[in-house]
């Protein structure tokens, strides 16, 4: 369970870090991120709360790069990519030797002063999910 847990924590942290694609309208600069990871043995849940800061080479990545960046930190594959100007949604599955498989989704809307996230992810029979949400505060 702790692996589970540091892979959402994990993604949690990885998140901001590409969201601002250039076919997304998102703009670099320094963004305030909140929101909520749910699971059973935590149902208040753990609260995210951060600054990121988005330089202009991550406002340059590809809906690829950023599914692949989210589902980073182990041997994760991509698949059911959708995307369009405002969003996007793809699925994904890492084979992680402690937990076996953990599989999700998530679905990212993009404007151009911020962004939403909304994920699930499953592994063992332990269910996660997060909401959070970005918003442009100024520059880096």
């Amino acid at each position: 369970m702790r692996v589970f847990v540091m892979a959402m924590a994990a993604a949690s942290v990885a998140i901001p870090a590409g969201f601002a694609a250039n076919s997304y309208s998102v703009k670099p600069g320094k963004y305030q991120i909140e929101g909520l990871m749910k699971m059973p043995m935590m149902p208040n849940g753990m609260p995210v709360n951060r600054e990121q800061c988005i330089t202009a080479d991550e406002a340059d990545m590809s809906a690829e790069q950023i599914a692949s960046q989210m589902a980073a930190g182990g041997n994760c594959a991509i698949s059911d990519l959708k995307s369009s100007e405002a969003s996007m949604d793809f699925n994904f599955q890492c084979n992680d030797s402690d937990m076996g498989p953990i599989t999700g989704a998530y679905t990212i809307n993009f404007t151009p002063t911020g962004y939403t996230v909304s994920g699930d992810v499953a592994s063992s029979g332990m269910n996660m999910t997060m909401e959070m949400e970005a918003s442009r505060i100024g520059d880096c």
